[in-house]
């Protein structure tokens, strides 16, 4: 996962020299967005000083997206809440991170962005499993999984439930596998008609 986050963090940061091109178009919102969840994915993997510039890039890129949440809470209001999550369980404030990270899952829902939905509820299982919050983690997992296969990112699915199998043992196990079970069954039965 650090290694995906470093190629994606290097990824992004060739597209910054090029942002100023793009001002007015669709992906200034975009990069300010995944910049965001970037910085903070591999924030605890740098120096002091380097961490200290990147979350006050986090904060600026935050002071826009809340601008633009006002403008247009359906598009951006999920998205300011999942980077606040991130931030959040960046600076430690457990119950604070899983209030937003459930934010950003529900008003992703509600705006319909499933694949943003299924993103919240990734980041915050993965919160939870760091820190040791099984049980909750399981069930954001398959809340994740839900989204991406509303999404249709098949790919996506096998990669976490890869993940799901190493974080949550037991509980893949006894209930991950169940929803596998009862998501190849619908399939077989949707093929069927």
């Amino acid at each position: 996962d650090q290694l995906a986050h470093f190629n994606s963090h290097l990824n992004l940061t060739e597209a910054e020299k090029h942002l100023k091109s793009v001002v007015s178009s669709v992906f200034v919102p975009w990069f300010t967005f995944y910049d965001s969840l970037i910085k903070l994915a591999i924030v605890d993997q740098i120096t002091h000083s380097q961490k200290q510039k990147y979350l006050n890039v986090v904060q600026a890129n935050l002071k826009k997206l809340k601008k633009w949440s006002l403008h247009a809470p359906g598009n951006y209001l999920h998205k300011t809440y999942l980077v606040q999550a991130e931030q959040e369980r960046v600076l430690g404030s457990e119950s604070k991170a899983l209030e937003l990270y459930s934010k950003a899952a529900q008003t992703a829902r509600e705006n319909g962005y499933p694949q943003e939905e299924a993103l919240a509820y990734e980041l915050a299982a993965g919160y939870a499993a760091d820190r040791e919050l099984k049980h909750l983690g399981s069930s954001f997992i398959r809340e994740a999984r839900n989204g991406y296969e509303q999404w249709g990112a098949v790919t996506k699915i096998k990669q976490l439930d890869a993940k799901a199998q190493k974080k949550f043992k037991e509980e893949f196990e006894s209930g991950m596998a169940v929803g596998a079970d009862f998501f190849l069954n619908q399939r077989f039965q949707l093929d069927m008609m």
